[in-house]
């Protein structure tokens, strides 16, 4: 048995390096969303403030260059306005809240400058959302609702060793998927993300 815990323990410690937390903050900025009103017959565009979001991760190195992520993050942004094929322009008030479960792919390149490492993504996940539209104008019926869907994304950075275990990371993705339908309406969602993060990499030597 001794023996045997010998040669598992190096190996579980080569393992161990390789495995990361990540941690990170953004800000996301939505395109006009289209939407379509199932009921009422109407289609627009409603716009939606930007918004901070937070996001969790832990990865896995798979080569030097080569990692795989795993990613939860959540964001609460508000509904300001919708925009309605042949009748104008509302101020409306309203939310969307989403939390999202992204499986992430990165490159990281084999070269730096100044000690700068670039890198890009991909990934794909599942996100659910709450939306609230509160609009006295009549565009729409007031209410809540839950909308759940398939997103992807893709994007790239830049990557900062500050320790030999911590890293800074800044970087951009966009994000996109399947309609959000929710009660009455089915509406877009894509976003463009700016976020800055830590990494630590587990302390085994």
């Amino acid at each position: 048995m001794i023996f045997a815990v010998l040669a598992v323990t190096p190996l579980c410690a080569q393992a161990a390096k390789r495995i990361y937390f990540a941690g990170y903050f953004g800000l996301k900025s939505y395109p006009p969303q289209d939407y379509k009103d199932n009921d009422l017959g109407l289609e627009g565009k409603i716009g939606v403030d930007d918004s901070i979001s937070f996001a969790g991760a832990i990865g896995f190195k798979l080569t030097p260059q080569l990692r795989v992520e795993a990613e939860l993050s959540h964001s609460s942004a508000t509904i300001s306005s919708a925009e309605v094929i042949n009748f104008g322009a509302f101020e409306v008030g309203g939310s969307l809240d989403s939390t999202i479960a992204m499986v992430n792919v990165y490159y990281d390149f084999d070269f730096n400058w100044k000690k700068i490492q670039p890198f890009i993504g991909a990934g794909i996940g599942y996100g659910w959302h709450e939306g609230e539209i509160d609009n006295a104008l009549g565009f729409t019926a007031s209410g809540s609702s839950d909308a759940s869907g398939y997103l992807w994304q893709v994007g790239g950075g830049l990557r900062y060793p500050v320790t030999d275990s911590l890293s800074l990371i800044t970087a951009y993705r966009y994000m996109d998927g399947q309609d959000l339908k929710f009660t009455n309406i089915e509406g877009d969602a894509s976003i463009h993300e700016v976020r800055v993060g830590l990494s630590w990499d587990l302390p085994f030597e």
